[in-house]
């Protein structure tokens, strides 16, 4: 062997050096192709955490215009206003503060009885009078059995209309 080579680099001559070189060699290959494969991974859960984060901005916008949409905060005029510039909790109770605070929505009413479309409220008044026993007439007791007696529709209709629900009280 000449004096000046290494005797660690027996390329190609088929010695032990070259065949250790060689395994060196596949081993950085391999090395160098596991972190490209590390680079696009980390590359594809990067992308992937972005369209995470894009998802949950889009989910807090819905969740948002749901809120001011159950409470009836208009989409226009004040409203709008209300709704890009509002920071708080989203809680009805905070949503509703504010907005009744700004004059975006009227405070809620404290309504004794709650309306009901096609309801007479005084025949409705007279049965809660008669169900409170303030009333004269029938009993809670008796209206219960004269509704359970009533055998077809117009028996019931006769017996709404003796307790004052449908009608005139008689």
């Amino acid at each position: 062997m000449p004096e000046n080579q290494d005797p660690q680099s027996n390329e190609g001559d088929g010695t032990v050096g070259s065949s250790n070189v060689q395994k060196q060699r596949d081993h950085i290959k391999k090395l160098e192709q596991e972190l490209a494969d590390a680079k696009a991974d980390a590359a594809t859960a990067k992308a992937e955490a972005a369209a995470a984060a894009a998802d949950r901005e889009q989910l807090a916008t819905f969740q948002r215009a749901a809120a001011f949409d159950r409470l009836n905060i208009p989409p226009t005029g004040t409203g709008k206003l209300f709704r890009d510039t509002y920071q708080g909790e989203l809680t009805d109770e905070a949503i509703v503060a504010k907005a009744t605070e700004y004059g975006v929505v009227q405070p809620p009413t404290n309504a004794t009885a709650p309306t009901i479309p096609g309801v007479d409220m005084d025949a409705m008044s007279r049965m809660q009078a008669a169900l409170a026993g303030s009333a004269t007439g029938p009993t809670t007791n008796d209206a219960m059995a004269l509704l359970q007696g009533a055998q077809s529709t117009q028996e019931l209709d006769a017996v709404l209309e003796k307790l004052g629900i449908l009608g005139s009280p008689q």
